[in-house]
């Protein structure tokens, strides 16, 4: 049954064994996936928001106030519990935007 370097010596019985166990994960696969299709299709029907929440607007703003006023950008955003590059992202958006702490325009 075992070959000399420890592997299981193929058989036809063992191989047809494998080609089945293999279709069925790949039938169960394509169900798995179907079913995270549907569930997303009825959410957005329903209107449910999808992804990853937005950071607060008067988070990043609080932010900011703290950077304008000297702050470190890193000691800002630990602060007001914001990650930097949102804070980076926010103030290079308000500098763009021509208006230093107010907030930006946001798309979507």
């Amino acid at each position: 049954m075992m070959l000399a370097n420890g592997r299981i010596k193929p058989t036809p019985p063992r191989e047809l064994l494998v080609a089945v166990m293999s279709w069925v994960s790949g039938f169960e696969r394509q169900r798995l996936i179907e079913r995270v299709h549907a569930g997303l299709d009825r959410a957005r029907r329903q209107g449910e928001a999808l992804g990853r929440p937005r950071t607060s607007i008067v988070l990043l703003r609080a932010a900011a106030e703290l950077v304008e006023a000297g702050t470190p950008v890193a000691a800002a955003a630990r602060a007001k519990g914001v990650s930097r590059a949102s804070l980076y992202r926010y103030l290079s958006e308000t500098s763009a935007a021509g208006a230093p702490g107010k907030a930006p325009a946001l798309a979507g």
